[in-house]
Protein backbone atom coordinates (compact mmCIF):
# COMPACT_ATOMS: atom_id res chain seq x y z
CA UNK A 1 0.00 0.00 0.00
CA UNK A 2 2.22 2.31 1.06
CA UNK A 3 4.27 2.08 -2.12
CA UNK A 4 1.41 2.79 -4.18
CA UNK A 5 1.13 5.79 -2.56
CA UNK A 6 4.84 6.25 -3.53
CA UNK A 7 3.93 5.90 -7.10
CA UNK A 8 0.69 8.28 -7.01
CA UNK A 9 3.15 11.30 -4.71
CA UNK A 10 5.49 10.41 -8.08
CA UNK A 11 2.93 11.23 -10.18
CA UNK A 12 1.03 14.34 -8.53
CA UNK A 13 4.88 15.69 -8.70
CA UNK A 14 5.71 15.01 -12.35
CA UNK A 15 2.45 16.66 -13.56
CA UNK A 16 2.71 19.29 -11.26
CA UNK A 17 6.45 19.84 -12.76
CA UNK A 18 4.65 19.77 -16.59
CA UNK A 19 2.22 22.41 -15.57
CA UNK A 20 4.36 25.33 -13.77
CA UNK A 21 6.37 25.97 -17.71
CA UNK A 22 9.08 24.75 -19.69
CA UNK A 23 11.65 27.31 -17.62
CA UNK A 24 10.52 25.05 -14.59
CA UNK A 25 10.20 21.27 -15.78
CA UNK A 26 12.10 18.38 -14.36
CA UNK A 27 14.06 18.19 -17.77
CA UNK A 28 13.81 21.81 -19.49
CA UNK A 29 15.12 23.06 -22.65
CA UNK A 30 16.63 26.51 -22.48
CA UNK A 31 16.13 29.75 -25.09
CA UNK A 32 18.84 29.06 -27.23
CA UNK A 33 17.86 25.03 -27.80
CA UNK A 34 16.45 24.23 -31.52
CA UNK A 35 12.71 24.02 -31.64
CA UNK A 36 11.05 19.97 -30.81
CA UNK A 37 11.61 17.33 -33.04
CA UNK A 38 8.50 16.60 -35.19
CA UNK A 39 5.27 14.16 -33.83
CA UNK A 40 7.14 14.70 -30.41
CA UNK A 41 4.67 17.23 -29.20
CA UNK A 42 2.61 15.63 -26.69
CA UNK A 43 -1.24 17.16 -25.74
CA UNK A 44 -0.96 16.31 -21.96
CA UNK A 45 1.47 15.19 -19.20
CA UNK A 46 3.62 12.51 -19.55
CA UNK A 47 1.72 10.79 -17.13
CA UNK A 48 -2.34 11.39 -17.28
CA UNK A 49 -3.41 11.75 -13.76
CA UNK A 50 -7.37 12.02 -12.44
CA UNK A 51 -8.47 12.31 -9.16
CA UNK A 52 -8.42 8.70 -8.27
CA UNK A 53 -4.72 8.25 -9.37
CA UNK A 54 -3.18 7.53 -12.32
CA UNK A 55 -4.90 6.74 -15.36
CA UNK A 56 -4.57 4.38 -18.98
CA UNK A 57 -2.80 6.72 -21.37
CA UNK A 58 -4.39 6.35 -25.10
CA UNK A 59 -2.52 3.25 -26.13
CA UNK A 60 0.15 2.62 -23.30
CA UNK A 61 2.87 2.89 -25.60
CA UNK A 62 5.15 5.25 -27.02
CA UNK A 63 6.98 5.26 -30.57
CA UNK A 64 9.04 8.31 -32.38
CA UNK A 65 10.88 7.96 -35.57
CA UNK A 66 13.49 10.82 -36.02
CA UNK A 67 15.43 11.53 -39.72
CA UNK A 68 19.10 12.82 -39.64
CA UNK A 69 18.10 15.57 -40.90
CA UNK A 70 15.23 15.86 -38.41
CA UNK A 71 18.27 16.62 -35.53
CA UNK A 72 19.61 20.52 -35.99
CA UNK A 73 23.61 20.54 -36.93
CA UNK A 74 23.20 16.28 -36.31
CA UNK A 75 23.17 17.17 -32.31
CA UNK A 76 20.65 16.08 -30.02
CA UNK A 77 19.43 18.27 -27.47
CA UNK A 78 20.62 16.92 -23.72
CA UNK A 79 17.96 18.49 -21.55
CA UNK A 80 18.95 20.52 -18.23
CA UNK A 81 17.65 19.33 -15.06
CA UNK A 82 15.33 21.13 -12.16
CA UNK A 83 17.40 19.96 -9.31
CA UNK A 84 14.93 20.73 -7.08
CA UNK A 85 11.89 18.69 -8.38
CA UNK A 86 13.96 15.84 -9.19
CA UNK A 87 15.22 16.85 -5.15
CA UNK A 88 11.49 16.85 -3.72
CA UNK A 89 10.77 13.52 -6.01
CA UNK A 90 13.52 11.68 -4.98
CA UNK A 91 12.76 13.28 -0.65
CA UNK A 92 8.95 11.66 -1.78
CA UNK A 93 10.11 7.86 -2.97
CA UNK A 94 12.25 7.67 0.01
CA UNK A 95 9.95 8.43 2.54
CA UNK A 96 7.73 6.04 1.12
CA UNK A 97 10.01 2.85 2.19
CA UNK A 98 8.42 1.07 5.11
CA UNK A 99 10.74 2.05 8.41
CA UNK A 100 11.87 5.70 6.99
CA UNK A 101 10.23 8.76 8.89
CA UNK A 102 12.05 11.72 6.96
CA UNK A 103 14.26 12.15 4.41
CA UNK A 104 16.12 15.17 2.64
CA UNK A 105 17.59 15.18 -0.29
CA UNK A 106 20.52 17.11 -2.55
CA UNK A 107 21.37 16.86 -6.39
CA UNK A 108 24.18 18.69 -7.29
CA UNK A 109 25.16 18.28 -11.66
CA UNK A 110 26.28 15.14 -10.73
CA UNK A 111 25.30 13.53 -7.54
CA UNK A 112 22.84 12.66 -5.30
CA UNK A 113 23.30 12.66 -1.08
CA UNK A 114 20.43 11.53 0.78
CA UNK A 115 19.89 11.67 4.15
CA UNK A 116 17.01 9.97 6.46
CA UNK A 117 15.62 9.20 9.68
CA UNK A 118 15.41 5.62 9.66
CA UNK A 119 12.84 4.08 12.97
CA UNK A 120 13.07 0.68 11.86
CA UNK A 121 14.76 -2.24 8.92
CA UNK A 122 18.02 -3.63 8.51
CA UNK A 123 19.71 -0.17 7.77
CA UNK A 124 21.64 -2.42 5.11
CA UNK A 125 18.77 -2.94 3.81
CA UNK A 126 17.19 0.42 3.67
CA UNK A 127 20.09 2.37 2.82
CA UNK A 128 20.32 0.25 -0.52
CA UNK A 129 16.17 0.66 -0.91
CA UNK A 130 16.68 3.97 -0.32
CA UNK A 131 19.90 4.23 -3.27
CA UNK A 132 17.63 2.41 -5.42
CA UNK A 133 14.80 5.00 -5.10
CA UNK A 134 17.25 7.60 -6.20
CA UNK A 135 18.64 5.50 -9.01
CA UNK A 136 15.22 4.63 -10.90
CA UNK A 137 14.60 8.58 -11.38
CA UNK A 138 18.14 9.64 -11.97
CA UNK A 139 20.32 10.37 -15.27
CA UNK A 140 22.37 7.32 -15.60
CA UNK A 141 25.85 9.19 -14.99
CA UNK A 142 25.03 10.39 -11.31
CA UNK A 143 26.31 8.88 -8.20
CA UNK A 144 23.85 8.54 -5.19
CA UNK A 145 25.63 8.84 -1.84
CA UNK A 146 23.17 8.04 1.52
CA UNK A 147 23.67 8.51 5.46
CA UNK A 148 21.03 6.57 7.87
CA UNK A 149 20.87 10.03 10.12
CA UNK A 150 17.94 12.33 11.05
CA UNK A 151 20.86 14.99 12.46
CA UNK A 152 22.37 15.71 8.72
CA UNK A 153 18.44 16.69 7.28
CA UNK A 154 19.02 19.84 8.43
CA UNK A 155 22.54 20.39 6.91
CA UNK A 156 21.25 18.35 3.62
CA UNK A 157 18.55 21.46 3.20
CA UNK A 158 21.25 24.38 4.32
CA UNK A 159 23.40 23.40 1.28
CA UNK A 160 21.10 22.97 -1.07
CA UNK A 161 20.89 26.92 -0.14
CA UNK A 162 24.11 27.55 -0.90
CA UNK A 163 25.23 29.20 -4.59
CA UNK A 164 25.83 26.37 -6.61
CA UNK A 165 29.07 27.91 -8.56
CA UNK A 166 31.36 28.50 -5.43
CA UNK A 167 34.62 26.61 -4.46
CA UNK A 168 33.31 26.79 -1.03
CA UNK A 169 29.95 25.17 -1.81
CA UNK A 170 31.68 22.38 -3.71
CA UNK A 171 34.21 21.53 -0.88
CA UNK A 172 30.94 21.27 1.94
CA UNK A 173 29.75 18.80 -0.77
CA UNK A 174 32.25 16.84 -0.80
CA UNK A 175 33.30 16.88 2.60
CA UNK A 176 29.43 15.30 3.32
CA UNK A 177 30.08 13.08 0.53
CA UNK A 178 33.23 11.79 2.56
CA UNK A 179 31.06 11.97 5.50
CA UNK A 180 28.45 9.72 4.37
CA UNK A 181 31.12 6.72 2.99
CA UNK A 182 32.89 6.82 5.85
CA UNK A 183 30.01 6.69 8.31
CA UNK A 184 26.93 4.99 6.62
CA UNK A 185 26.07 1.63 4.86
CA UNK A 186 25.89 2.61 0.84
CA UNK A 187 24.09 -0.57 -0.15
CA UNK A 188 25.20 -2.87 -2.48
CA UNK A 189 27.27 -2.69 -5.30
CA UNK A 190 25.16 -1.26 -7.81
CA UNK A 191 27.09 -3.45 -10.92
CA UNK A 192 29.55 -5.74 -11.20
CA UNK A 193 31.65 -2.38 -12.77
CA UNK A 194 30.57 0.01 -10.26
CA UNK A 195 30.45 0.11 -6.79
CA UNK A 196 28.05 0.91 -4.25
CA UNK A 197 27.37 4.69 -5.17
CA UNK A 198 27.52 4.20 -8.83
CA UNK A 199 30.79 5.21 -9.63
CA UNK A 200 32.75 3.05 -12.02
CA UNK A 201 35.77 1.01 -10.00
CA UNK A 202 38.76 4.04 -9.65
CA UNK A 203 36.24 6.20 -11.51
CA UNK A 204 37.05 8.41 -7.57
CA UNK A 205 39.18 8.44 -4.83
CA UNK A 206 37.03 10.72 -1.62
CA UNK A 207 40.06 9.81 0.59
CA UNK A 208 42.29 12.18 -1.10
CA UNK A 209 39.33 15.22 -2.37
CA UNK A 210 40.13 18.69 -0.99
Amino acid sequence: MKRFLGLAYLTIILAGCQNIGQENALYSRDSHDAAPLPNQEVEHNIYNTSAHGMEKVNNGLGAVRVRQQDIPNNKMTIPSINKKDLAAIISGLVTTIKGVDESATLVTDKEVLIAYDRSAGNKEDIADQVKKSALSVIPRWFHVYVADDADLLTEIERLGELPARKEKTRNEVTNMIQTMIANYPQGERVSDSENENGEMDGEMDWSSSK
